[in-house]
């Protein structure tokens, strides 16, 4: 059967086209920007507005890298699963090529801000990195422009998320990104604020230069971390009940040791959860002020939970693979 065609908002040209070998209850579908580049689809939840998700795709600052990633939407339901606890959307690369962004089905209007987000880390992740960089890094005059050399000197930002998500630089670059095209009003980065205009100019400079391809992150660099959800997402009951103050995830060779670093409010109870262990077993312990609090192993198919309750101060949890290489997921939620 012949794909259909048809026109969306924007100059954004959409073909629908099943792919033959997969699963009833997923569609390959391509967009084409309005200068005819294709925007890939995986379409994973039935009612999906794909024509508005492309219509804001190709409003962004982008170039020939949006053909080199698969916009995978699935149910709203579905984003935890595929994204962590209080994730609202994710994005993945690989060691082997390939890159893919894990979105929800809403309204285009309201998935906006996760996926102007999203997006950034894959302008991020198809643009030259500077040399000895363990992960994302932003562009090159964008680099400069916020002075990053000189804060990751000061200890304010790391390549990892050992400081936080809000310190983390491709977290930073991926908010100033959002905050450029419009993504949403005020930058999840709180400490460092809104882009000037300088350091917006200065990615649009280095989007009119050449892409590569999605570049494979270095070994054991971690995955880019799910952003905070946008002000007004979560009903008051439930900010009450949780809130996720740290999230994480990547790979540990065996015996391999990751640390998330993150400040603790006082008198709450902390919750870390592992998840995501493929092979052997992923081991957590928390400390607080340098004193260990617990510890639990995730197994595949098993998660591991700790629990604390703590006084105001930093944090962290070491993650340790043992018996295998292993995948893991975390997220610290305060209650």
């Amino acid at each position: 059967m012949s794909p259909r065609r048809a026109r969306v908002a924007g100059a954004v040209a959409l073909v629908l086209a099943a792919a033959a070998a997969a699963p009833a209850a997923a569609v390959e579908q391509v967009a084409y920007d309005s200068a005819g580049r294709a925007i890939n689809f995986d379409v994973q939840a039935s009612g999906a507005d794909v024509a508005g998700y492309a219509a804001i795709l190709d409003g962004l600052l982008h170039g020939a890298e949006i053909s080199t990633v698969v916009v995978t939407i699935v149910p709203e339901s579905a984003i935890a699963s595929t994204c962590g606890s209080g994730a609202v959307a994710c994005y993945r690369w690989g060691s082997r090529g390939g890159a893919t962004m894990f979105v929800p089905s809403q309204p285009a209007g309201q998935v906006r801000p996760a996926l102007t987000h999203e997006y950034g880390h894959h302008v991020d992740a198809t643009r030259p990195h500077l040399p000895g960089a363990r992960g994302l890094d932003g562009t090159a005059t964008w680099w400069s422009a916020r002075g990053m050399a000189g804060l990751l000197a000061g200890g304010s930002v790391a390549w990892d998320y050992s400081l936080g998500w809000d310190r983390s630089i491709a977290e930073v670059f991926a908010e100033d990104y959002s905050i450029t095209n419009g993504g949403r009003a005020t930058s999840g980065i709180g400490w460092l604020g809104n882009p000037p205009a300088a350091v917006s100019d200065a990615i649009r400079a280095d989007l009119a230069g050449a892409t590569v391809p999605p570049a494979p992150p270095a070994a054991g660099a971690p995955q880019p971390a799910p952003p905070p959800p946008a002000a007004g997402s979560q009903s008051p009951a439930a900010s009450a009940r949780a809130r996720t103050i740290a999230r994480a995830s990547g790979r540990l060779a065996a015996g391999e040791r990751a640390r998330i670093g993150f400040a603790a409010p006082s008198a709450r109870a902390i919750v870390v959860r592992v998840g995501r262990a493929t092979a052997g077993r992923v081991r957590a312990v928390l400390r607080c002020a340098g004193r260990a609090l617990g510890g639990a192993a995730a197994r595949p198919g098993r998660p591991a939970t700790v629990r604390a309750r703590v006084t105001a101060g930093r944090c962290r949890v070491t993650l340790r693979a043992i018996g295998a290489p292993s995948r893991y997921r975390v997220a610290v939620t305060a209650r």
